[in-house]
C-alpha cells in the first residue's frame, strides 16, 4: 500500500498541461516528478525536465497524464502502457478508431486509464445523472456547448468542434445505449482575429430514423448544458450557470445549486490517486470506445 505521495510525470506544458501543474501543486496524493515537453525553454526548482521520451526510459514514477498534443497520445500511450503506468489522458484520446482499438488490445494490467471527459468526472454531473433511472424512458436530449474564447488559432488543425465533440459525445453516449446516426444540419467557420469560430449543429436519431436529441455546438457564446427528457420528468446539467441544474419528477423539482467542493480537474486527479493506491482497475477507453466511431463520422463530414 502506498503511503506517500503518488508520483507522477507530466507530458506537455501547453495550456492544459499548465493546469494540470498548478492542481497537482495542490494536491495532498500526489507528487510531480518531471516534465516532459518539446523544449527545455523553463526551469523550475527541484523537477526533472526533458524533451525525449529515451530519457524516461527508466523512471520510477506510478504514471503520467498526458496533455501533450492528440496526435502524440497514441505513441505515448503505447509507451506508458508497456510500462504498466496509469495513464491520464487528455481529449480526444486518440486519432481515430483503429487507434483506439489497438490500445484497448494493449490495455491489460490494472493500472488506471483514465480520459478527461470533464463532464463525466464534474461532481456536480455526478449527482444529478444518480436520477438517470428515474426520470423513465429517454425521450429526448438537447446539448449545448461552447466557450467564447481565442485559443483556437491554428491550433495543430484541431477546430473548435473537434477539440469539443469528445465532451458531447461522452456525455450523449452515457445517456443513450442504442445504436446512433447523426446529420449535420448546421456548419459554419469562421476566422477572426486570426482565431477560429465555429458552428456545429446536429440532429441525432435512432437506427429507424427516430429523432432522439438535438446538438448544438458554438464557440461564438458560453454555454454548457445538457437536458434529458423521460416519460416521467426531466434532468438538466449546467456547468455554466449553477441556478440551472435540477431533477423533475412527478411534478416534484430538485434544485442543485450548491457549489461543488472540488473542480472536475481535482476530482479526476483524487480518482486517479486512488485507483493507484488500491490497486484498482477504471479503464476509461471503454468510453471512448462507445463513441469514437461516431465521432470519426463527425469529423470527416466537417
Amino acid at each position: 500500500m502506498f503511503k506517500k505521495k503518488i508520483k507522477i510525470g507530466l507530458i506537455g506544458f501547453g495550456r492544459f498541461g499548465k493546469k494540470y501543474f498548478n492542481n497537482i501543486n495542490k494536491s495532498k496524493t500526489l507528487k510531480l516528478e518531471f516534465i516532459l515537453k518539446k523544449r527545455i525553454n523553463i526551469v523550475i526548482k527541484n523537477l526533472d525536465i526533458y524533451n525525449s521520451l529515451s530519457k524516461i526510459k527508466n523512471i520510477s514514477s506510478d504514471g503520467v497524464i498526458i496533455a501533450s498534443p492528440p496526435e502524440t497520445h497514441f505513441k505515448l500511450s503505447k509507451f506508458f502502457l508497456k510500462k504498466k503506468k496509469g495513464i491520464i489522458l487528455e481529449k480526444p484520446a486518440v486519432s481515430n478508431l483503429n487507434q483506439l482499438k489497438k490500445i484497448i488490445k494493449m490495455k491489460k494490467d490494472n493500472s488506471p486509464l483514465l480520459v478527461n471527459h470533464s463532464d463525466l468526472y464534474n461532481p456536480l454531473f455526478q449527482e444529478i445523472q444518480k436520477y438517470k433511472s428515474k426520470i423513465g424512458k429517454i425521450k429526448f436530449l438537447n446539448i449545448n456547448y461552447g466557450k467564447f474564447d481565442y485559443q483556437y488559432k491554428n491550433h495543430r488543425g484541431l477546430l473548435p468542434a473537434k477539440d469539443w465533440l469528445p465532451h458531447i459525445l461522452a456525455v450523449l453516449t452515457f445517456f443513450l445505449k442504442k445504436k446512433l446516426k447523426f446529420k449535420i444540419t448546421h456548419k459554419k467557420l469562421i476566422k477572426k482575429k486570426n482565431c477560429f469560430f465555429q458552428e456545429l449543429y446536429l440532429d441525432v436519431f435512432y437506427e429507424k430514423n427516430k429523432l432522439i436529441g438535438k446538438i448544438l455546438f458554438s464557440n461564438f457564446k458560453k454555454n454548457r448544458s445538457i437536458e434529458v427528457i423521460g416519460n416521467k420528468g426531466f434532468l438538466r446539467y449546467d456547468a455554466y450557470n449553477l441556478n440551472n441544474n435540477c431533477v423533475k419528477i412527478n411534478n416534484k423539482t430538485k434544485i442543485f445549486n450548491k457549489f461543488c467542493s472540488k473542480t472536475p480537474m481535482e476530482n479526476l486527479l483524487d480518482i486517479f490517486s486512488k485507483s493507484i493506491k488500491k490497486d484498482k482497475k477504471i479503464n476509461d477507453l471503454k468510453v471512448v470506445l462507445k463513441y469514437q466511431k461516431y465521432l470519426d463520422k463527425i469529423n470527416n463530414n466537417m
